[in-house]
């Protein structure tokens, strides 16, 4: 009782001194710029898992394009690949021709517009820019890897075709000196866009014959 009668002669005299009340929850200025750097290291945490996770077809281009990269590199190996315009009507037609008489799958194929083909026609120091012309690339990725371009390449292909077809006997012009044989292929490639048309896009190639083709 005494007490409370000094503190209620402390209250009339105002000096009464009522101590501060913490809210549930509250931290000091301390904890609570710690809990600030914690939620921040959380946010960029959470950012950087988000990147990680990313699906595929919002990776960047520059890593899409390695992986396409080296998936043709690893479907390639060991092949035989013919590297064609692909939007030219001429060179449709005759990677069509190769797909009729080339039952047993000797040959795959990829467009000369393609990392892949400008890696590999580099390699064997052919710019592709200044092709009008189909590249043969035997043995790919092989220590017996070789390189062959316009009438050597096209007759070399044919000659390769299954023996039911004409076709194979166009080897037999290989016997003619090379500038003989590349000035008439010279002649036709220069022309073909005009005789054969120039395609809008690459040619898609049917559900069967997706296997043979790369860089899809």
């Amino acid at each position: 009782m005494d007490g409370l009668k000094d503190n209620i002669m402390e209250t009339r005299q105002g000096n009464l001194r009522i101590p501060p009340v913490e809210s549930p929850g509250a931290v000091t200025t301390e904890e609570g710029n710690l809990s600030e750097d914690k939620l921040t290291e959380n946010k960029l945490t959470e950012n950087k898992l988000a990147e990680d996770k990313l699906p595929e077809d919002k990776l960047p281009e520059d890593r899409l394009a390695e992986d396409k990269l080296a998936a043709c590199t690893a479907r390639a190996r060991g092949g035989n690949i013919i590297f064609f315009d692909g939007v030219c009507g001429l060179c449709d037609h005759f990677v069509q021709l190769v797909l009729d008489h080339d039952k047993t799958g000797k040959f795959l194929f990829c467009p000369l517009q393609s990392d892949f083909a400008k890696q590999k026609l580099a390699a064997h120091g052919i710019k592709s820019s200044e092709l009008g012309s189909v590249v043969l690339i035997l043995a790919c990725g092989e220590p017996a890897e070789a390189a062959y371009t316009k009438s050597e390449a096209a007759l070399r292909i044919l000659g390769a075709l299954d023996k039911s077809t004409p076709l194979v006997l166009l080897k037999y012009s290989l016997i003619l000196p090379a500038f003989l044989r590349n000035f008439g292929y010279d002649l036709v490639a220069s022309n073909r866009y005009k005789v054969f048309g120039r395609l809008e896009t690459c040619r898609i190639p049917l559900p069967e014959e997706r296997q043979r083709f790369l860089d899809l």
